[in-house]
């Protein structure tokens, strides 16, 4: 029984796959088997039969990642399951230093970087998080998720109606029972960003995080949880000053007048801000 089931949804992956499982290969541990889940994508994945001997492939009727992860968790052997998208990849060390730091917590994650199409990447910290915190405004790499397959058990695995926040959703449901994580700080995981990344469908990822989070809200009320409550519609507050920042930034690329409108819905205040801040610096380059 190997150490790591490691799990890759593939739908369509073109060359990013490769990518992907070179960086699952290429690990200084070899403690690990990995299913990849062809999703039911028009692109032929017969290659991936006779790519490595600790790979394995299963295909399934087309049904999103979610349905694809857990259907990885039910072929999984072993106890620990880690999670890599078809177009991020690991740095050689991830799974080796995740297994020692993981000790009897029930996961573990770790810092990455954003790593954008012309080359620059942005630095995401690993911080320790909680319960209330990740209500508030938690965010983890789920491609840098390492997890005991009993914890993702207790809570059902993955919500399949989630397109977007299911990896958040999975983190709190996982938080709210008490489960204990192990960050670490090292830089082990890259996410690519790229035009096909589904995250950037923005106004449907603050749908999911809202409906999340009502669903938390409810629950603490249930409970007359007063700091769950608040700390629920505080998660509220920043999700729609996010993704009102999200709408900005793709009225400034597009100029179209709906992300625009979408901005100032969900956060009027800093939307007119931006706007002002945007004239100023305008009026500027007019000047020089």
């Amino acid at each position: 029984m190997p150490a790591v089931t490691i799990v890759i949804p593939a739908y369509n992956p073109g060359p990013l796959l490769n990518r992907a499982l070179r960086s699952v290969v290429e690990q200084t541990t070899q403690d690990w088997e990995c299913v990849v889940v062809d999703d039911g994508g028009e692109e032929a994945l017969d290659w991936l039969d006779t790519y490595h001997p600790q790979v394995r492939r299963f295909r399934q009727t087309n049904g999103g990642v979610s349905i694809a992860r857990n259907q990885a968790l039910l072929l999984a052997s072993s106890p620990l399951v880690a999670y890599l998208d078809q177009d991020d990849e690991w740095v050689p060390e991830k799974l080796e230093c995740q297994l020692a730091r993981l000790g009897d917590a029930d996961l573990s994650y770790t810092a990455f970087v954003w790593v954008r199409s012309d080359g620059s990447e942005q630095l995401n910290e690993a911080p320790a998080i909680d319960y209330m915190q990740f209500l508030r405004e938690g965010h983890i790499c789920l491609s840098s998720l390492l997890v005991r397959r009993t914890a993702l058990g207790c809570v059902g695995g993955f919500n399949q109606l989630l397109r977007v926040q299911q990896d958040y959703d999975l983190m709190l449901r996982l938080l709210a029972v008490g489960a204990r994580s192990a960050p670490l700080e090292q830089v082990l995981t890259r996410c690519y960003l790229h035009a096909g990344n589904v995250s950037r469908d923005y106004q449907r990822a603050l749908w999911e995080r809202l409906h999340i989070l009502e669903l938390h809200e409810m629950e603490a009320a249930r409970r007359s949880d007063a700091a769950a409550l608040r700390a629920a519609r505080e998660g509220k507050d920043v999700a729609r000053r996010l993704y009102a920042a999200q709408a900005f930034t793709m009225f400034r690329k597009e100029r179209t007048p709906m992300h625009l409108g979408r901005a100032f819905m969900w956060s009027p205040a800093e939307t007119s801000a931006e706007l002002v801040r945007a004239a100023r610096r305008h009026k500027i380059r007019i000047g020089d």
